[in-house]
């Protein structure tokens, strides 16, 4: 349910921008991985997209880079071609959308904090990656880095 959450404003929000998308579908009998969430084109780029959300509690206010289980997938699809994108959205959910933190992180920056031993990102730090939430739902994607 939480991320569903995500993808639906993240589908919203490709919508909104004109973006050609597909939702990545996992079909449970046949035991095959999907590499991403999303795959989207825009400007003859090609982006892969993976959703994750993190429901902040006292507990639990950071997203543990060892939950990227497609992490190795959306590295090799960034490494083969130039023209491909990965990116991590992260949702830091604080029971409503215009309290809550959106980040979106290239896989090069994911790939960087591995190789330096940083094992978690929380809602509150790396404040340049995020982005804004307008009217909506939709997130601000004008300055994604392409």
């Amino acid at each position: 349910m939480a991320k569903q959450r995500l993808e639906k404003y993240w589908k919203k929000t490709l919508k909104n921008y004109g973006w050609w998308h597909l939702k990545l579908q996992v079909i449970p009998f046949c035991h095959a991985t999907m590499p991403s969430d999303f795959i989207a084109i825009h400007n003859d780029k090609i982006f892969l997209f993976e959703c994750k959300q993190i429901t902040i509690t006292e507990k639990c206010s950071r997203f543990y880079l060892n939950r990227l289980s497609q992490y190795n997938d959306l590295l090799e699809f960034q490494n083969y071609s130039e023209i491909n994108n990965s990116y991590v959205i992260l949702l830091f959910w604080r029971n409503t959308f215009k309290k809550s933190t959106v980040k979106i992180i290239p896989i090069r920056l994911i790939e960087f904090f591995k190789e330096n031993n940083i094992k978690s990102i929380a809602g509150d730090s790396y404040n340049e990656l995020n982005r804004n939430v307008l009217k909506g739902g939709i997130i601000d994607i004008t300055q994604l880095p392409i």
